[in-house]
């Protein structure tokens, strides 16, 4: 499905690696994660991103994500799991509002989750 020109000048400044394609499977890397994949569908124009698939170049995710913060400042270099991205296609030419659903997968306690 064609991307609405919002997500399409979204997707064309952020690093193809970070992108996945749909239909897109949600899944929980974490060692010992207890979370099945799971497929997510949509009928509108979605963009996913997880940044876990930012290239290494051997650094860290935080140093890749957040290369001038400190990583040791408590709850400042946390992210979620994937940033999904989806516009609706309008009949009448009108701005589309964009919904933006950050996702993070958790399968242990739920007390740490909304830190992120």
């Amino acid at each position: 499905m064609a991307l609405t020109p919002l997500l399409q000048g979204l997707r064309d400044l952020l690093r193809p690696e970070v992108i996945r394609p749909g239909p897109v499977e949600l899944r929980e890397d974490a060692p010992g994660s207890r979370i099945a994949p799971f497929k997510l569908e949509t009928s509108q124009p979605t963009l996913v991103l997880r940044f876990e698939d930012i290239p290494r170049a051997s650094l860290a995710l935080n140093d890749r994500l957040f290369p001038l913060l400190n990583p040791t400042a408590p709850g400042l270099c946390l992210h979620c799991d994937y940033v999904i991205l989806r516009q609706a296609r309008t009949t009448d030419h009108a701005p589309a509002p964009l919904y933006v659903l950050l996702v993070e997968l958790k399968s242990g306690p739920l007390h740490d989750a909304q830190k992120q």
